[in-house]
């Protein structure tokens, strides 16, 4: 669902989990791509820019809620985004494929 702010700009919230399966406590690199966002701020740990980095305990999941704010003139149609997670020190990486959604900011 998105949220329509009174500036015009649309905001979306997402959940992602992560999950750290191995024994050691883990830093992780998060990221956004392909989208022109005013503003990404993970709820507990502030604004990206352009990428935070997130520990994740062994054997634990975390459980992250992040807002994608779009300015009202740089978003006419919903539009794919990516969030990229990056292992800090073996450089290994997942990406996960989403939509943020305009709504009626055109």
């Amino acid at each position: 669902a998105y949220v329509l702010l009174a500036d015009g700009a649309v905001r979306n919230a997402y959940t992602v989990k992560l999950m750290n399966r191995s024994a050691r406590a883990r830093d992780l690199r998060l990221t956004v791509a392909g989208i022109n966002a005013r503003e990404i701020e993970v709820i507990g740990d502030g604004l990206m820019k352009p990428s935070v980095t997130l520990s994740v305990d062994a054997d634990r999941i975390r459980t992250l809620r992040i807002l994608v704010t779009v300015a009202k003139e740089q978003l006419a149609t919903s539009a794919k985004l990516d969030f990229i997670l990056e292992d800090i020190p073996s450089t290994e990486r997942r990406r996960a494929a989403e939509v943020f959604v305009s709504g009626d900011a055109r």
